[in-house]
């Protein structure tokens, strides 16, 4: 008959591939899988409208998100494969801010889950008064 220090034994024994998988540190290598569009340091949006559309868009609407009650960043994490576009409008005289992202095909390395971001991860909305051509700098083409 087994002690039951022996029964233990086997079980811990047998669990430990368990442990090195997600609890490990795997998470670290894995490819980015979200997007963000974000203001210079200490600057706060004044936005009007917030839109995102694609294939890889989630369903919810864009929410500005920021430190306090400010706005200063959007994130996008693709649902699927394929595009999302983030579109903002302003109450200011910003110009009209773009970004066009492109999610890759499910990670199947390791723990790694989601659908990785194809080109930059960040991408910086111009400052209030800052050039057009800044806005088109964001795209991710």
């Amino acid at each position: 008959m087994m002690s039951l220090r022996c029964v233990l034994a086997v079980v811990l024994v047998g669990a430990a591939p368990l442990v090195a998988g997600c609890a490990s540190d795997c998470a670290s290598e894995c490819a980015n899988v979200m997007f963000r569009a974000q203001t210079s340091s200490g600057e706060t949006l004044n936005v009007k409208t917030a839109s995102w559309t694609g294939p890889a868009c989630p369903a919810n609407t864009p929410l500005c998100r920021g430190l306090g009650t400010s706005c200063q960043w959007f994130d996008i994490v693709g649902t699927a494969q394929g595009t999302c576009d983030l579109t903002v409008t302003f109450t200011d005289a910003r110009p009209t801010f773009m970004a066009h992202v492109e999610f890759g095909p499910t990670t199947t390395q390791g723990c790694c889950q989601g659908h990785p971001v194809v080109g930059p991860p960040l991408v910086m909305i111009p400052p209030l008064g800052g050039t057009p051509d800044a806005a088109a700098d964001a795209s991710t083409d």
